[in-house]
């Protein structure tokens, strides 16, 4: 007949659990990372801009993915949201009558969307789109207050407009960002959590550059 109490083994497997527990709060705290956030902010980006892309071709209009820069006014969005828009239709301009909107004004597709927790646009990497004066627009009629964004725009065909010139780059980093300051840190040894996107600007087509950012 055993007796009330724990036996050694007992105590000991309690203490492992114990420690891997604590050890796993730890990793959380100093903001470790598990790999599936790296591939949930790739699979994000694709299918958007993948939504981006058939829309315009579903639709006929160019339809863009607009991304928060550093000086978005919301500073909870900055180098973290982004949203789809379109421009108005020709028929629902023709509903619309003496009440059409004013030039510049989009049709916003969703809400503001974020890339999960600890992943951030990253502003000065070589080619990145949010270092391109040429991706830079103000439209008017999305969520909040209007601001200038970065955006990657899509016609009917399917094909890159926006920006002109040079195939866009998405580029995407593990960090610490500070909203207030505007300071973004890449968090040592963690290249392999930095990531490109890049769209081919005749098909549209994305592709993952898996090269770290630099």
């Amino acid at each position: 007949m055993r007796t009330e109490g724990y036996t050694l083994v007992e105590l000991l497997a309690v203490m492992a659990v114990m420690v891997i527990l604590m050890g796993l709060s730890v990793a959380a705290m100093l903001g470790f990372r598990t790999p599936g956030l790296r591939q949930a902010a790739i699979s994000q980006l694709m299918a958007t801009f993948d939504e981006a892309r058939m829309s315009a071709i579903e639709k006929g209009v160019k339809v863009y993915v607009g991304f928060a820069d550093g000086q978005f006014p919301n500073k909870e969005r900055r180098l973290r949201s982004y949203i789809l828009y379109r421009e108005y239709t020709g028929a629902e301009r023709e509903e619309m009558a003496g009440s059409q909107p004013s030039a510049g004004t989009v049709r916003p597709l969703t809400k503001w969307r974020e890339l999960p927790r600890g992943f951030y646009l990253d502003p000065v990497a070589q080619a990145s789109l949010l270092a391109n004066a040429d991706a830079r627009v103000t439209p008017a009629g999305l969520p909040g207050d209007a601001a200038e964004i970065y955006a990657i725009g899509f016609n009917r065909l399917g094909q890159v407009v926006t920006p002109q010139g040079a195939t866009p780059l998405v580029a995407v980093t593990e960090a610490r960002y500070e909203p207030e300051t505007g300071k973004l840190t890449r968090l040592e040894a963690e290249d392999e959590n930095q990531f490109m996107i890049q769209i081919n600007r005749l098909t549209g087509r994305v592709q993952l550059r898996d090269d770290a950012v630099r």
